[in-house]
């Protein structure tokens, strides 16, 4: 019965473990278009003269900011040419793991000001 338990535990325990590398590159891609959207609308909307803050600005910022926050994840060992998948990320990623987090990190950081400054609807 014990071993029973034990099965069914390790069982679950590997299907909610991450998904192989492979399988996380579609959805990078999906967020990171998700976060190129935002900043094209955000940059459509400040050539219009009258700046629409909360439709356009406010929610395409937090998207980054939201999208930014996972960055550093979205990058696995395995996810990159190796996985045999198309794949538009540069092989630096994985060969500069130190340089992508300084500049993952740097992004957070933008994507947080970026928020700040579409909440506070400061046109400067």
């Amino acid at each position: 019965m014990a071993a029973a338990v034990l099965m069914t535990l390790c069982s679950i325990a590997a299907l909610a473990a991450d998904p192989p590398p492979a399988a996380q590159i579609k959805p990078r891609q999906d967020k990171l278009r998700d976060m190129g959207g935002a900043l094209k609308a955000i940059t459509d909307e400040t050539k219009k003269g009258k700046i629409d803050w909360d439709n356009a600005v406010i929610p395409n910022a937090a998207t980054v900011k939201q999208r930014a926050g996972y960055i550093l994840g979205w990058f696995p060992k395995g996810s990159g040419p190796e996985a045999h998948v198309k794949t538009y990320a540069l092989p630096t990623v994985w060969q500069k793991p130190d340089d992508f987090t300084k500049l993952g990190k740097q992004l957070q950081a933008d994507a947080a000001k970026l928020d700040q400054v579409a909440n506070a609807k400061d046109e400067a």
